[in-house]
This record gives C-alpha cells, sequence and structure tokens, in this order.
C-alpha cells in the first residue's frame, strides 16, 4: 500500500474525522485511511499430459506448473462516510473479479452499475472486456476514470478497453424508449455489493428491467456480499 494524495483531489468530498465512517472489511488490514492499493489474482495451474510425452533427447517430459495473474492498482477511500460509501473496495467486487478471472470476458462488451471506484471492470478491461464502468457518485466515476489510466498499460496488453461515466438508476429506469441506451451496446451487465437500501434497490432493479427490456439477450451478473 503506497499514499497517493494526487488521486484524492477526484473525491467529491473530503473525509471528516467527526462524521460517520463506513469501513468494508476488505480493508480492516490496511493502516492508511486513503491509498493506492494493488490488488492481485493468481491461479497456479499444472499441466495434464493424455499421452506419454518426451523431450528431444528422450527423456519423460513431466507435468509443468504454471501461473495466471491478473493485477490491477486502485486508488480508493478506507473510511469514508456513508454518503461516499462507493470510494472503497467491497467484498462483492472481489466475488465479481473471482468470476472475471475464472471466465476471462475477452471481447465482451460489458456495462457495470454501481462501479465505485472500478476494481471488477478494470480486471475485466485487462482480461479483454469493452467495459463501460457506470455509478451515480461523481466522485466515484472521477476516481474510476483515474483508476483506468493508472492500468492503461495492462488494459493495453490484455486487449480490452475502460471508460467511466455517471449514470443514476432512477434517471435511466425512467428515461424515454426513444432515448440513446445509456449503457450502449453492452451485452453484459454486472454489479457487485449494490443491494444496500430499499429505495436504492427498487431503482437498481428498475434499471436493470429497463436495460434487459432495451437490449433483448442482455444478461446480468450479480455479486453479493453475504
Amino acid at each position: 500500500l503506497v499514499d497517493a494524495p494526487e488521486a484524492m483531489a477526484a473525491l467529491a468530498s473530503d473525509y471528516e474525522e467527526d462524521s460517520d465512517d463506513v469501513l468494508s472489511d476488505v480493508h480492516l488490514q490496511l493502516a492508511q485511511r486513503d491509498g493506492v492499493t494493488t490488488l492481485c489474482w493468481e491461479e497456479e495451474q499444472t499441466t495434464k499430459n493424455e499421452c506419454v510425452v518426451v523431450d528431444a533427447d528422450g527423456d519423460l517430459e513431466p507435468p509443468r506448473k504454471r501461473s495466471k495473474k491478473a493485477a490491477v492498482a486502485l486508488a480508493h477511500r478506507l473510511a469514508p462516510p456513508v454518503a461516499d460509501v462507493g470510494l472503497q473496495v467491497w467484498r462483492g467486487a472481489l466475488l465479481l473479479g473471482d468470476y472475471f478471472f475464472e471466465h476471462p470476458p475477452v471481447a465482451v462488451k460489458l456495462a457495470e452499475l454501481g462501479a465505485g471506484v472500478g476494481a471488477a471492470g478494470l480486471l475485466a478491461a485487462t482480461l479483454g472486456a469493452d467495459v463501460l464502468a457506470t455509478d451515480g457518485h461523481a466522485g466515484a466515476v472521477a476516481l474510476a476514470a483515474a483508476n483506468g489510466d493508472r492500468n492503461a498499460a495492462a488494459i493495453s496488453r490484455g486487449g480490452g478497453r475502460f471508460a467511466a461515466a455517471v449514470l443514476e438508476w432512477r434517471a435511466y429506469a425512467d428515461a424515454d424508449a426513444d432515448d440513446d441506451d445509456a449503457l450502449g451496446d453492452a451485452s453484459l451487465l454486472v454489479a457487485a455489493d449494490c443491494v444496500y437500501d430499499d429505495v436504492a434497490t427498487d431503482a437498481l432493479f428498475d434499471a436493470v428491467a429497463t436495460a434487459l427490456d432495451r437490449r433483448p439477450g442482455r444478461e446480468l451478473v450479480l455479486a453479493l456480499e453475504k
């Protein structure tokens, strides 16, 4: 964990010592309030030979171990007030990242609802997805965009794309059907840990229903912290 004060300028509100702070359990072991954290996914795989294989010298070729790796660097807030909870990383985003790591969304056009600082969407982009990360919190969107720049090299290597935009669920759900779809031509919708308040949850699922109606064949992957 390293300090990144320049990234904090993108936040919508300053930290107040006397505010009602919220701490995601993802951050319980981190000492600083704010900073840049690198999230890593890694899996060791052993190749299995279907038949006996020998090398050029006639020796048996044993199973080989290789590592599958991915990582994203994120600027974030560790203990923001309730209004800014989207500025930290929640467990559902890591679960969604696990899903992408196991099922790489290569060439998939993907839109994330309630993306926060962009953890899951950025991983998807490094694995080859064309990602639109959306959130109703302008500060979260600004920080997600900055994180996109921070991970630009990894995204380019993976063949993906990443963009961030403000999208409010209720406004999207109630938009005129003749308006352009703010989610573009995304074929996959994803959301992580967005069910936390009755009003917001109603707006989320109304937005999802609208999005699925607008583009038949769209699918939704929803991750929730238990």
